[in-house]
């Protein structure tokens, strides 16, 4: 390896750092997105919600945000029917650590399939 590669192998590090993905379903470690530590999620990072047969029944609050380049990414993953995760948010948990004013408030059910989320902070 030559330093020129070493040179540019540090600074494509510098620049990605260690982007995490977490991927939620029912065969994965986080089952439910308020599994997720969406108030621990850098720059890079992606949460993955797998389709599964029955809504997602969660809320969780965007906490922290990303970077020019570094946007923290939540999508959904279609099954091999093609059917995006469906996110209702009635009777949605929420994540312990996450502060909500009141959980009494009312979440429309959110279909990713039908929508691209474009905001940001």
């Amino acid at each position: 390896m030559n330093v020129r590669s070493l040179i540019l192998g540090l600074l494509l590090f510098s620049v990605t750092g260690w982007s995490a993905v977490y991927s939620v379903g029912e065969y994965r470690k986080y089952k439910v997105p308020e599994d997720v530590p969406w108030e621990n999620l850098l720059p890079g990072d992606a949460v993955e919600i797998h389709c599964r047969l029955l809504p997602y029944r969660s809320k969780w609050v965007m906490c922290v945000q990303g970077r020019k380049g570094l946007p923290i990414t939540v999508r959904g993953v279609p099954n091999k029917d093609g059917s995006l995760p469906i996110i209702d948010g009635r009777d949605a948990k929420t994540r312990k650590t996450l502060n909500f004013w009141g959980e009494e408030r009312p979440f429309p059910i959110l279909d990713i399939s039908r929508h691209t989320f474009t905001e940001t902070c």
